[in-house]
């Protein structure tokens, strides 16, 4: 199964991924060799959508646990990268998750998403400034 996580900050969607992941009992600390996270620098290209495929294809080190890929920004994903992600959403491996997590939905493909269990976060309230107060403060 794969899961969208949209909304929020950075630290809200990495707080769900935490507790959707304990909800499925996948233990995602450091040094856990059944996780992959993927971190844009600039976007997500093709060749890191082949990774997580060699990934999630390959066993789990723990013995049958389940493998779990989490791609950070995922509205950064190019074209190209996710039309490669939509096969492995189709038809994941034997006990393995997909995580995505964005701030929004607006530049994934419509397939990305039909695909994916959306998962919705309230965004930050902004807090109003008060009178007189400059933008930057």
């Amino acid at each position: 199964m794969s899961y969208l996580i949209v909304g929020g900050n950075h630290q809200d969607r990495k707080d769900k991924i935490l507790f959707i992941c304990q909800q499925l009992g996948i233990d995602l600390s450091d040094n856990q060799p059944d996780q992959l996270i993927i971190r844009p620098e600039n976007s997500i290209g093709i060749d890191q959508i082949r990774d997580i495929k060699r990934f999630l294809n390959q066993k789990s080190w723990q013995g049958g646990q389940t493998k779990v890929a989490i791609i950070f920004e995922a509205d950064t994903m190019t074209s190209e990268a996710q039309n490669a992600l939509l096969k492995t959403l189709e038809e994941p491996p034997a006990n393995s998750e997909i995580i995505l997590a964005a701030q929004n939905k607006t530049g994934l493909l419509p397939t990305i998403i039909s695909r994916s269990q959306l998962v919705y976060l309230p965004n930050p309230r902004q807090t109003s400034k008060k009178e007189g107060q400059a933008d930057w403060e």
